[in-house]
Order: structure tokens, then sequence, then C-alpha cells
């Protein structure tokens, strides 16, 4: 149903569309495991990174969709309570690096066993601990990460060429 689905709106390769479709599937049932990957749409503007970050988004459990200058503090705070699939787009760009905080919170969040995040909270700063980095991220970059390790947990789908095919839906919110 996912691959279907994702045929109405989307144009990548059949291999691609399986698997980020099997990706959307495990975010239904992420927390029956230990580990967890990313999906990653990657390539320059215009190919359609937005578009595939959107399309499965949507049907991933629990979507909590940021844009990518988001601060980290609400990222894991939420996710801590709601234990959501995390929907970033635009996390870097031409000439902007993903913010080194985010990717630190990349790279810890694909194991239940990464360490918390603690923050201290209100005036008298008392030191909380958040569990919210662990769990399946879907998020599109046109660059890598700087951190090898960070790229080493995404699966990536690279967009390099424009969609050829005229029968794609437009999606909430877009024109015809």
């Amino acid at each position: 149903l996912v691959v279907d689905y994702s045929m109405d709106y989307l144009d990548v390769p059949d291999n691609d569309r399986t698997i980020a479709a099997y990706y959307v599937l495990f975010t239904w049932l992420y927390d029956c495991f230990r580990d967890t990957g990313y999906l990653r749409a990657m390539g320059p503007w215009g190919k359609g990174k937005s578009r595939f970050v959107s399309t499965f988004g949507a049907v991933a459990y629990r979507a909590l969709t940021m844009l990518g200058l988001s601060t980290l503090s609400p990222m894991f705070r939420i996710r801590t309570h709601t234990l959501c699939t995390l929907v970033m787009d635009e996390i870097n760009g031409p000439f902007v690096e993903s913010p080194a905080e985010l990717e630190m919170y990349f790279n810890a969040g694909m194991s239940v066993r990464s360490p918390r995040v603690w923050r201290s909270e209100g005036k008298d700063a008392i030191p909380t601990s958040f569990s919210g980095s662990y769990g399946p991220k879907i998020f599109g970059s046109i660059k890598p990460f700087r951190d090898p390790a960070t790229n080493s947990r995404c699966i990536t789908t690279q967009l390099t060429t424009p969609t050829t095919r005229t029968d794609i839906k437009a999606q909430d919110g877009e024109f015809d």
C-alpha cells in the first residue's frame, strides 16, 4: 500500500521506493528494535527531496514535521513524550552545514542504548534527562553530514534528475 500511495506523488527508482516503503512500515514498530537507521533523500535543489520527505513522512508513525532550522530543544522534548517519527526537510544547504548539535543528535539517536540528553530546567536549573534522541527519522539534505559515522546511519536515496512524469498528483497545499 505504501508503494502504491507513493507512486501517485513521487518519482523515484522502484528499488528506492520499495526500501522507503519498508522504512515507513518500520516506523510503526521501531520500538521493538534496539537500533534504527534513518531515511534520507539527498541531492541538489529541484530534484524532489521535499516531495520525498513529505510523501513518506505523511504515512510514517506519528510524524513530527520540522524544518531543519528548528532548534534541538523541542525535538528531544517532544520525542521523549510522543515516540514519534522525526520528519525534517532542509537540514542543510549548498552553503550551510547542518548545525553540529543536530549532527550529534542524529549520530547518537540510532540506538536505544544511546545516552540521554540532559538539560537544566526552570529558574532553579534542575537537571532533567530526555530520551528523545532514539527513533526513526526521515529527512532531506543537499549534502552529506561532516561526520562519516552519522552518514553511515542513513539509508540514502540520491535524487539527481527532475521528474519526467506528468501524472504525479499535487499534495495538499500545492497547486496543479
